[in-house]
């Protein structure tokens, strides 16, 4: 008798005119907002410049290896 598990991944959360993006790993999260980027631009989406990032991690991060932009 064998078991099936199903694994479904949330990257991403949308209420009203909100966009929220997951990722585990910083390049994964730009991979994210690139995506969101030109998605916007092939329908013409006007995006907010606001922008809020936080990350979480187990222990400190002392120096990030990237900067996110969108």
């Amino acid at each position: 008798m064998g078991c099936t598990v199903e694994i479904m991944v949330v990257n991403n959360l949308l209420l009203a005119n909100n966009t929220c993006v997951f990722s585990p790993s910083i390049s994964g999260l730009q991979c994210l907002l690139n995506i969101c980027g030109v998605y916007a631009a092939e329908h013409e989406i006007l995006v907010a410049t606001k922008q809020l990032v936080f990350f979480f991690a187990q222990k400190s991060i002392n120096k990030l290896p990237h900067q996110i932009f969108f």
